[in-house]
């Protein structure tokens, strides 16, 4: 009898154990349901290599981090502003002072060639950045880091070593840092025959997402995708520390001189998913033809900002939709495109008026915004960023002023006394 009711007892166990499992796997991390705002599609049932992420819904939603251009110009820390000046030397611009210093403590130095201890190889190759009080850039597929005064000079890594080994090249396209990881999109080139002209080519043969651990230097290959069309393309949209949100593109090459052009680029096909890096899982969030989805502008708010164009010969206009991590649902946010400054905000112009403003991308408030000129961001930290614009001289002269500006400035929009000059260059004709 005391047996049987073991027996009875282990199996009842066994079945309620399973039951929660069931009721944990059935649980959704993200919504499933989803509709593309354009077509109607239920895309429930997109393909997917795994519907478990290992992300809880706390982790979707909050603290990913956006990415930055690879060719930044320079690195924001809390008090100030590093950045390759003239002839490639590593300089600081303090955020509380005016003007700025070549980080080079030789005295006598002329500043004007690699025997300065400041020059940084530039060659047009380097994403740049501060954490835990040191600057990382790289230099020559290397990765480096100096202390905030430029002294202490060390190599933490390779980038790309699986790659650089079998001879190929590597073009950097974005990158961000969430933590102790650097995460990096690359292309992978390698060079080839070109029977056109009997010479050699470029040829983009895979897309990567990786990331580097600055305490060891060790390198993970997170994400690939092997190139088959001149379309196909693997971008980073932002990171987690234990995960990375991206798209991949994929497609033919189409000439507008084609016939059948409009019918041809709505078969351009773009997803988005997230990979979770401890479970080593995929999963697709939606997937959608280049014209409901051209490019992914923005992460904030557990919301993903992307472009939708109505995309034909005869125009190019962009529409931008939000997605929700969360709820899985998109909605209208604006019939433009616009800058992402971090945060909650963006810079945008009025498709009617052409006339710029700071657009709240929480509360939908349009700010007003003092400056007029066309402005690209270049590097963010949590108090502020750096963007530059272009300013013509009453000479005729050109310069690019970089500028920085807190974020807490723009509650009640941008004003130019908003903006803090840190350095120009002067930009001639041809660059």
């Amino acid at each position: 009898m005391k047996i049987t009711k073991c027996f009875f007892a282990m199996i009842l166990m066994v079945m309620l154990l399973v039951a929660l499992f069931a009721c944990a796997n059935d649980t959704p991390i993200i919504g499933t349901n989803h509709t593309s705002p354009n077509t109607g599609i239920d895309q429930s049932n997109a393909e997917t290599k795994d519907d478990q992420s290992g992300l809880d819904s706390e982790s979707v939603c909050l603290d990913w981090v956006w990415v930055m251009n690879a060719y930044p110009d320079g690195a924001l820390s809390e008090v100030g502003y590093y950045y390759l000046g003239a002839n490639g030397m590593l300089s600081y611009a303090d955020l509380a002072v005016e003007g700025s210093v070549i980080l080079c403590s030789n005295a006598g130095c002329t500043h004007k060639n690699e025997s300065c201890e400041a020059f940084v190889s530039n060659t047009g190759h380097n994403p740049m950045f501060f954490r835990n009080d040191k600057i990382y850039y790289v230099e020559n597929n290397s990765l480096y880091l100096r202390n905030e005064d430029g002294t202490g000079l060390r190599k933490v890594s390779d980038v790309g070593m699986k790659y650089l080994k079998d001879q190929k090249s590597l073009h950097y396209r974005s990158f961000a840092v969430a933590e102790n990881f650097l995460y990096m999109n690359v292309r992978v080139n390698s060079i080839v025959p070109d029977p056109a002209t009997g010479g050699k080519k470029v040829s983009n043969e895979l897309n990567s997402i990786f990331r580097i651990d600055l305490r060891t230097g060790k390198e993970e290959v997170l994400v690939e995708q092997k190139v088959q069309n001149g379309l196909d393309n693997l971008t980073l949209c932002a990171v987690h520390p234990d995960a990375v949100l991206f798209s991949k593109q994929t497609g033919i090459d189409v000439s507008k001189d084609d016939p059948k052009y409009d019918e041809k680029i709505n078969q351009i096909q773009v997803s988005l998913e997230y990979y979770h890096i401890g479970t080593q899982r995929t999963k697709k969030l939606f997937q959608k033809s280049f014209l409901e989805c051209s490019s992914f502008i923005a992460v904030a708010n557990g919301k993903v900002y992307y472009i939708t164009r109505s995309y034909t010969q005869q125009n190019d206009s962009g529409y931008c939709y939000a997605y929700d991590l969360q709820t899985d649902t998109d909605e209208l946010v604006c019939k433009e495109s616009f800058l992402y400054l971090g945060k909650n905000y963006c810079l945008k112009a009025d498709r009617d008026t052409d006339i710029w403003y700071v657009f709240n991308l929480e509360t939908r408030e349009k700010l007003p915004c003092e400056y007029q000129k066309s402005m690209l961001v270049r590097s963010m930290s949590d108090a502020g960023f750096v963007l530059y614009r272009l300013m013509e001289e009453e000479d005729g002269s050109r310069l690019l002023v970089y500028d920085y500006i807190p974020y807490t400035a723009l509650s009640d929009g941008l004003q130019e006394g908003d903006m803090k000059p840190l350095y120009s260059i002067e930009v001639w004709d041809g660059h």
